[in-house]
C-alpha cells in the first residue's frame, strides 16, 4: 500500500514536472515570437529608412537634371562640369541601392536562420512531449 502511494505522489510529481516544461516551453515560444515580432518591426523600419534615403537621393538626382537642362540651354561651355555632377549623382545612388541590396541579403539570412531555430524548437518540444508521454505510460504500467 506505502508503494502505491509512493508511486502515486511520483506519478503526481512527475505530472506537475511535466505541465511545469511545458508551462516553461509555452512561456518560451511567446518569448521567441515577441522576438520575432521586434525583430520585423526594426528590420522592416531599417528597410523603409533605406528606400526613403534612396527615393531621396532620385529625387535629388531628377532636380539637378532639370538644373542641369536650363543650364545646359544657356551654359554651353559648362557642360563638362555639368556631366561630372550627374555622375556623381548616380554614383550615390547606386550607392545606396547596393546599401538597401546588402540590407535585403542581411533580413534573408536572419530570416532563415530564426526559421531554423524554430524548427529545432519545435524539434525539441516534440521530443520533450514523447518523453513525458514515455515516462507517463511508464508509471501508469508501473501502478497496474
Amino acid at each position: 500500500r506505502d508503494s502505491v502511494e509512493e508511486q502515486t505522489k511520483a506519478a503526481h510529481a512527475e505530472r506537475r514536472r511535466h505541465d511545469a516544461a511545458v508551462e516553461e516551453r509555452r512561456l518560451a515560444d511567446k518569448r521567441f515570437a515577441d522576438a520575432m515580432d521586434q525583430h520585423r518591426a526594426s528590420s522592416g523600419k531599417e528597410i523603409e529608412a533605406l528606400q526613403a534615403t534612396v527615393a531621396a537621393e532620385r529625387q535629388k538626382h531628377s532636380e539637378a537634371l532639370d538644373a542641369v537642362e536650363a543650364a545646359n540651354k544657356q551654359l554651353r561651355e559648362d557642360l563638362q562640369s555639368t556631366k561630372e555632377q550627374c555622375e556623381a549623382l548616380r554614383l550615390t545612388i547606386e550607392e545606396k541601392d547596393q546599401l538597401l541590396q546588402i540590407a535585403q541579403r542581411d533580413l534573408d539570412h536572419q530570416t532563415s536562420m530564426l526559421r531554423g531555430e524554430i524548427e529545432t524548437l519545435k524539434r525539441q518540444a516534440a521530443a520533450q512531449q514523447m518523453e513525458a508521454h514515455e515516462t507517463q505510460t511508464r508509471l501508469q504500467r508501473d501502478l497496474e
